[in-house]
């Protein structure tokens, strides 16, 4: 039983990942397309999967568009406006998408996943920033079927 909960979790932590690469990556495709950005949709694309990896959406796809522009003659305040727009769907996958998104299929508060994140980098690194989230849910999940039932115990003790 624990073993399919657990399952569970993990496949609509896998499905919200996917929805947000698509969202992420659409969202930046059509800013691309907006300022005339050559290859907008191989970098919007490679933003969406950027994702997947902290700060790797920059890499891959913010500093590629820069150059192109810059070679390409656009103005500054073209390439100003490009990456606050690229910067603002990065904001908003990281602090609204990915904990709602996330946090619903997973069934974890936000700041729970947030802490989660913070703790699971600090342990395991940048393999546990990126597992964060299923091994905090799975952690949930272990707690409240092995240690929720150990404490309410304890709490109906008699004092001696």
């Amino acid at each position: 039983r624990i073993a399919l909960e657990i399952d569970g979790m993990l496949r609509a932590f896998f499905r919200g990942r996917i929805i947000v690469v698509m969202i992420i990556g659409t969202a930046t495709t059509v800013v691309y397309l907006l300022f005339g950005v050559k290859y907008a949709v191989l970098l919007g694309l490679m933003a969406g999967l950027g994702v997947l990896v902290p700060y790797f959406s920059m890499l891959v796809s913010w500093v590629p568009a820069m150059i192109l522009m810059g070679i390409n003659g656009d103005s500054v305040a073209a390439i100003i406006g490009m990456s606050v727009c690229f910067h603002s769907i990065q904001a908003i996958e990281q602090y609204v998408l990915t904990p709602k998104l996330l946090g619903d299929a997973v069934e974890l508060h936000p700041v729970t996943l947030l802490v989660g994140v913070f703790v699971m980098a600090s342990l395991f690194g940048l393999i546990g920033a990126l597992l964060a989230v299923p091994l905090t849910a799975i952690a949930k999940t272990l707690g409240r079927e092995f240690l929720l039932p150990y404490f309410k115990s304890l709490a109906q003790e008699k004092p001696a």
